[in-house]
Order: structure tokens, then C-alpha cells, then sequence
């Protein structure tokens, strides 16, 4: 058998090629040549799978051509797969959102590179953008947001467990939302004030017409080991027309350091309802009351994904005793970044509600107890910078020892929403 003489080409092992390819990728990426660039680091990837250096510069190329949310999506996928490079690959991300105009969830990311790494440069870069999140975007740090949308409810209620409340018609509406805030944060703590608007417009039952106005505001402080927020929201809310709800809503929440990338919170939250009865919905003012609620929760972002899981009870004291309650609720939700640029999300809701005085109006010798189910699952796409479009189905089920306050609803809307 005849041997390779010296004169023959030797083939590059896939080290070497993985070498060539990443040192080639990150000249033509300094040398600004981003498609071909973007060919050297895919043909590393070919050499190692999943490697996160290459899927790190492939952000970055991606990032240079302004595709951020494919640019997010990379480095937070490099972040999972190799922890030494979790703090730059997150702050890289924190910058893609930023670009994209995704201020809450970039800072996020800011927020876990000053946990993971407090006292250097690039923590302190992060904690810069944390105070001054909008610098480079508004010179007055005004935000703006817009949706509008059209849905169809097989079963329109104003709220799920509304019994009383229920229409058991069929109905498409039109909604529209615009929320304006200012944001400040030169020294800690931070914080924002704002405003919104919504109005859902019925198609025939006019009477669930909905319009609602929320002054609200929040204030933030980050520490190294727990941050903590503070919301407060005042709501005005019409149905039909006719005053419905009034409420106060007050949420301390305090954030620690994250663990194996779960980032565990704990809060509390206070609410006032001052209902009003109309012709059409009577008996709301005996809801009239104060609710209680504590709860854990845990949030884990990375490789693209988020994961947030919540626990909470609550208690529940009104004007009349038959609308008291005690309950619990378990919600855990999912988003994913998926192809084409989409990110699709999902959610189950499970809310158990326990009524200890009986109503006085059904013949019954025990309370009342519901038992609330909900599922979500929503796709959403950027169209371009500021403007996304979003569908989602909401299924709703209340199993309740009350045949009044039994229902089911399916609802599927189509969001168009915007920034500036």
C-alpha cells in the first residue's frame, strides 16, 4: 500500500480549523466585514457544537448589525453553557435589549452581572446603566408605550370568577392602551411615575364596555446582596359606562442574590376596592373590602429562556361576610427565544379560593369554594425597532360547589404594541 508522500495535502484536524475559523471571524468582525465574518463563526460551530465562544461572537456580529433581539438571544444561550463567561455574555445581552428598547428586561440582565460581579469595571458598567437606564435614549428619560388589539371571548365577564357577573354571550372587542412614564435614577434609589390608559370597545354588549385609569409609581433600590422595589397604583374603572371600581394597590417586594441563576424574591401586597352597582352589574358595592397578600417567587433567565415560578396566599375581607375569602395560587410561566426571531411563551394559573360563610341567598349549609384554572400561550415577533405584533389564547375554567359561579371562557386576541 502506497504511503502519503510529503509533497500531498494534509487535511486540518478539527481543532485547527475551529482555531483557523475563530481567529479569521474575529479579524473580519474588528475589519468590519459582518457577513463574512458571520461565515467563520458557523463553521467553528461546525467543528464544536454548542460552543459558547463562537456563539458568543456570532451575538456579537449580529449585534453589529443591529438584529439585537437575535444578538440577546445568542449571548444569553453562550451564558448558560459556560459560567466564566456568564457576567460579560449577560451584560452584552443587557445592551442588546437595551438597543432594542427592552428596558425592563435589560435591566435585568444588568442587574445579575453588579450581583455576579459588584466591585469590577464591568459591574460597575452595568450599575451605570441600572441608574441611568435611558441616558442615550431620552435626555428627559420619558417613556412611551401603545397597544391596540382585537380579541374574541366566548364568554365575556369582567372578571373570571364573576358568577353573577357573566354574560354567557359570545362577543369580539377592540382594545387600545397607551402608557407614558418618567423615569429617574441619578443617586439610588430609582425610580418611575407614570400613567395609563385603557378602553375596550364590545362589539354588541356594550355593557362590558371597559375603561380604566392608573396613575402609578414605582421606586427601586439595588443593593449588593437584596435590591428592593416599591409599586404603588391607583385604578378608575367604568364598565358600560358607569363607574364600577375604584382601588388602591401597594406592592413592597424585595429581590436577593441570585442562586445557581434563580434569582428568589418575596413580597407583600395591600389593596383597597371600593365597587359601585349599577343597572346592570347590582350587588358589586357588597364586595366593597380590603385583600392581603404574601407571597415567594423565583425568576431564572438564560440560553434565551426564562422561567418564573409564584406562590402566594391571600386574604380577602369585604362588607358582607359571603364574599370573604382565604386562598392560595400557584402560577409558573415560560418564554423561549424560537426561529425566525419569534419568542413564544406559556403559562398555567391555578387559584384556590375558600368562601367560609355561606351565601345567604343559595340553600346551601357549607361555603362556597372555587377552584381557578388558567392557561396561556402567546407568540410575539419584533417587526421592526419599537414595534412588535403578538397573538395569544387564554383558556379559563372556574370549578366551583356553586353551579352560579361555574364557567368556562376561551379567548384569543392579536396585539399590535409600540415604544418610543
Amino acid at each position: 500500500m502506497a504511503s502519503a508522500s510529503a509533497g500531498e495535502d494534509v487535511l486540518p484536524l478539527p481543532s485547527e480549523r475551529y482555531d483557523f475559523s475563530m481567529t479569521k471571524g474575529m479579524y473580519l468582525l474588528n475589519q468590519g466585514q459582518y457577513s463574512e465574518s458571520e461565515e467563520m463563526f458557523h463553521a467553528a460551530l461546525a467543528d464544536r457544537h454548542n460552543d459558547a465562544k463562537a456563539i458568543y461572537y456570532l451575538g456579537m456580529v449580529e449585534g453589529r448589525q443591529e438584529k439585537y433581539a437575535h444578538a440577546a438571544a445568542r449571548f444569553l444561550y453562550a451564558a448558560s453553557l459556560k459560567p466564566k463567561w456568564e457576567a460579560t455574555a449577560r451584560y452584552q445581552a443587557g445592551l442588546a435589549l437595551y438597543k432594542q428598547g427592552a428596558f425592563e428586561e435589560a435591566r435585568q440582565q444588568f442587574l445579575l452581572v453588579t450581583q455576579m460581579t459588584p466591585h469590577s469595571y464591568l459591574g460597575a458598567s452595568a450599575d451605570r446603566f441600572l441608574i441611568e437606564p435611558r441616558k442615550n435614549k431620552s435626555p428627559g428619560r420619558w417613556g412611551f408605550r401603545w397597544m391596540t388589539g382585537y380579541s374574541y371571548d366566548d364568554n365575556v365577564a369582567l372578571e373570571p370568577s364573576d358568577g353573577p357577573f357573566l354574560s354567557e354571550n359570545q362577543d369580539s372587542r377592540l382594545t387600545f392602551l397607551f402608557n407614558g412614564d418618567y423615569q429617574w435614577g441619578m443617586n439610588r434609589p430609582s425610580g418611575r411615575i407614570g400613567y395609563s390608559f385603557f378602553k375596550s370597545l364590545q362589539k354588541e354588549l356594550d355593557a362590558f364596555d371597559i375603561e380604566s385609569h392608573q396613575p402609578h409609581l414605582l421606586l427601586l433600590h439595588k443593593g449588593e446582596v437584596v435590591s428592593g422595589r416599591f409599586d404603588y397604583n391607583y385604578l378608575y374603572m367604568t364598565a358600560g359606562g358607569a363607574p364600577y371600581l375604584r382601588s388602591h394597590t401597594v406592592r413592597p417586594m424585595a429581590s436577593f442574590l441570585s442562586v445557581w441563576g434563580w434569582t428568589p424574591n418575596c413580597f407583600y401586597q395591600f389593596q383597597s376596592k371600593d365597587f359601585r352597582d349599577s343597572s346592570t352589574f347590582q350587588s358589586g358595592a357588597s364586595r366593597d373590602g380590603i385583600n392581603n397578600m404574601a407571597g415567594l417567587s423565583a425568576e431564572w433567565v438564560g440560553g434565551g429562556k426564562k422561567f418564573k415560578t409564584e406562590a402566594s396566599y391571600e386574604v380577602e375581607n369585604t362588607r358582607l361576610d359571603e364574599w370573604d375569602y382565604r386562598g392560595y395560587r400557584v402560577a409558573t410561566r415560560a418564554s423561549v427565544q424560537l426561529p425566525a426571531a419569534i419568542q413564544g411563551g406559556i403559562g398555567v394559573d391555578f387559584f384556590h379560593r375558600n368562601y367560609p360563610f355561606k351565601h345567604p341567598l343559595l340553600s346551601l349549609q357549607q361555603g362556597r369554594e372555587d377552584r381557578l384554572y388558567t392557561a396561556t400561550a402567546r407568540l410575539s415577533k419584533s417587526l421592526f425597532q419599537g414595534v412588535d405584533i403578538s397573538a395569544e389564547i387564554v383558556h379559563l375554567r372556574n370549578n366551583s360547589n356553586i353551579s352560579l359561579f361555574e364557567n368556562r371562557r376561551n379567548i384569543s386576541s392579536l396585539n399590535l404594541t409600540g415604544r418610543f
